[in-house]
């Protein structure tokens, strides 16, 4: 009887043991899952703040963009705005434009530049029209410039940031051989808006 009391006893103890340590392990799992929910809660997070950030930058470039083209449309029907220069009066245009010495930040990227470039274009005497042209590179990383349809050449690609004029722009250009650049960028894609019907 003694044994039987004695190995009972033993068997409550060695399941109380198991038990306190698979509470003890539960504790533990728990504790890391509560960090790993944390963890994506804080990713969620600053995804949702780039994605709001997202929809702002979005929200002006929209902006921005109808603005500028109310601005063509109000040019164009005053009978102001050239719709095709010639490369004559691109050129004499660029000798007088400062965008090529603005320095690119995160402030003034390429797409900003390109428009700020676009708007001197159309605001000076006698202005002409020419519109943002988007390369997209097998690197998978993409660059705006500004596309021009002269009545004489043909279109035309202006690279803003440079003051560089580019004749003939192709899928598979390595772009940075245009422009005298020291890189490597394929060209993938090109769509620029007198591509649009």
């Amino acid at each position: 009887m003694k044994y039987i009391i004695l190995m009972s006893i033993c068997i409550v103890i060695l399941f109380s043991l198991i038990f306190f340590l698979y509470v003890d392990d539960l504790k533990d799992n728990i504790k890391f899952l509560n960090g790993e929910i944390k963890q994506y809660n804080n990713e969620a997070e600053e995804q949702e703040n780039l994605i709001m950030n997202l929809r702002i930058m979005m929200k002006d470039m929209n902006y921005k963009m109808n603005t500028m083209q109310k601005d063509i449309w109000n040019l164009r029907d005053r009978k102001i705005i050239n719709m095709n220069p010639t490369l004559k009066q691109v050129k004499e245009f660029m000798i007088n434009d400062y965008t090529d010495e603005i320095e690119w930040s995160e402030e003034y990227d390429c797409t900003e530049i390109s428009n700020i470039w676009i708007s001197n274009a159309l605001n000076k005497n006698e202005g002409f029209f020419s519109c943002t042209t988007e390369l997209e590179f097998k690197q998978n990383e993409g660059h705006i410039i500004v596309s021009i349809n002269t009545s004489d050449q043909g279109i035309i690609y202006i690279e803003p940031q440079k003051d560089k004029i580019i004749y003939n722009l192709e899928v598979g250009n390595n772009y940075c051989n245009k422009v005298n650049w020291k890189c490597e960028y394929i060209i993938n894609k090109i769509t620029n808006c007198f591509e649009f019907k």
